[in-house]
């Protein structure tokens, strides 16, 4: 088991591999991010990847968890031990416990949940644009519109109210935002109505791929 800072071209293709042999395994779109994650870590058997999990530090005190595992390479204690590194670096950050994620339809991820003695917590739900039915721009005083270095205030603070974040972790938003605006795989949109700022969301773009990841998405209560 081994923890790695950046994956370098060999290890992304592997993950990439790997990731392909489990999605088809149970018909499944893991919903790995890949772009940015805090930590990841990597499990080998005999120099070959079988399990991979990465870490997604969206808040000081909350860790989101997403990892696989090879078919073949399942009740092996592979999993397990990816598990036992991730509450291992939550403990080292001061944490006491992290959000696992895993497909809804995959049997063996859910058992997996089940047998770590997990609590269901929510649902996240995956959304595909239909590009016939796509609806015409409106013409009233609503308007998206990218988010820029000026606008971190307003965007942090419409998500402070609509997922009621903790006072003090406002800071530590407006920081990763200005991080995040750097990064060209990442955009932020405010919603202006009749140019107040009420609503917001931020894009994550996967490269090379048609698809992203939309989070944040909320509007002022």
């Amino acid at each position: 088991l081994i923890k790695i800072p950046e994956l370098d071209g060999a290890e992304r293709t592997a993950l990439d591999a790997l990731a392909e042999v489990c999605n088809r395994h149970e018909g499944l779109d893991l919903p790995l991010n890949l772009i940015d994650p805090a930590v990841q870590l990597v499990c080998y058997e005999e120099s070959v990847l079988v399990g991979y999990v990465e870490m997604q530090d969206h808040a000081p005190k909350q860790m989101e968890v997403c990892g696989m595992v090879h078919p073949d390479h399942r009740r092996r204690g592979v999993g397990r031990s990816l598990l036992a590194g991730a509450q291992s670096e939550c403990r080292a950050r001061g944490q006491s416990g992290f959000l696992l994620v895993c497909e809804e339809a995959g049997p063996s991820g859910k058992g997996f949940a089940s047998a770590a003695r997990a609590r269901y917590r929510y649902s996240e739900h995956r959304m595909e644009l239909d590009a016939v039915r796509r609806p015409r721009p409106t013409s009233g005083p609503l308007r998206l519109r990218r988010a820029a270095e000026d606008d971190i205030a307003d965007f942090v603070s419409i998500g402070a109210a609509a997922f009621r974040h903790d006072a003090a972790d406002i800071p530590n938003r407006k920081e990763r935002m200005t991080k995040g605006l750097a990064d060209p795989h990442r955009e932020y949109y405010l919603a202006n109505l009749a140019a107040v700022p009420i609503g917001g969301l931020n894009v994550s773009l996967v490269p090379d791929e048609s698809r992203a990841f939309i989070n944040a998405f909320g509007v002022l209560p």
